[in-house]
C-alpha cells in the first residue's frame, strides 16, 4: 500500500538523518564512551595519533587491528577478587570486554601504524602517506 510505504520511508529517513546530525553523533559517541576507553584523535603534521585511556590494563589485554579504513580496539579488563573485600558498599569500577571502532581519515600509511601502551595510556601512531602530506596545502586568506 503506497501511502504506508511512503510514511515508513520518511521515518527511516528521519532516523538515518538523526544519527548523522551533531546531536545524534554526540549521543552515539557518549554511548560508545561508556562501553569502552575514552579516545582522543589528534591530527599532527606527519601523522594522526589516537590516544585511548586504558587504566589498569596491560598491553597484552588490548588488541589493535586495522581493516578497510577502520581501526578496532578490543580488550578485556578482568575483575580480581579478594575474599576479604566482598563487603564493599558500592563499586564504580568497570570490568569486562570492550570494542571501539574508529573510521580512519584518508591517506594513512597502513603498513607503518604502530602502538604503545604505558601508564594506562594506549597511543596509536598512524603516519600519513607521503602523497597525503603532499596533497595538503595551506590556503592563504585575503583580507
Amino acid at each position: 500500500w503506497q501511502p504506508l510505504a511512503r510514511v515508513r520511508s520518511e521515518f527511516d529517513h528521519l532516523f538515518d538523518d538523526f544519527w548523522s546530525r551533531p546531536v545524534g553523533l554526540n549521543l552515539t559517541r557518549r554511548i560508545q564512551a561508556l562501553s569502552g576507553p575514552a579516545l582522543e584523535l589528534k591530527d599532527k603534521e606527519s601523522e594522526y595519533e589516537l590516544i585511548a585511556e586504558i587504566p589498569g590494563m596491560k598491553a597484552e589485554d588490548v588488541e589493535v587491528k586495522v581493516s578497510d579504513g577502520i581501526l578496532r580496539l578490543t580488550g578485556e579488563k578482568r575483575e580480581e577478587h579478594e575474599e576479604k573485600e566482598e563487603g564493599f558498599l558500592f563499586s564504580e569500577r568497570r570490568y569486562g570486554r570492550f570494542e571501539r571502532a574508529i573510521e580512519l581519515p584518508q591517506g594513512i600509511d597502513h603498513k607503518k601504524i604502530n602502538a604503545t601502551a604505558r601508564d594506562g595510556i594506549l597511543s596509536v601512531h598512524m603516519p600519513k602517506s607521503p602523497a597525503a602530506i603532499e596533497r595538503e596545502r595551506k590556503i592563504p586568506i585575503n583580507s
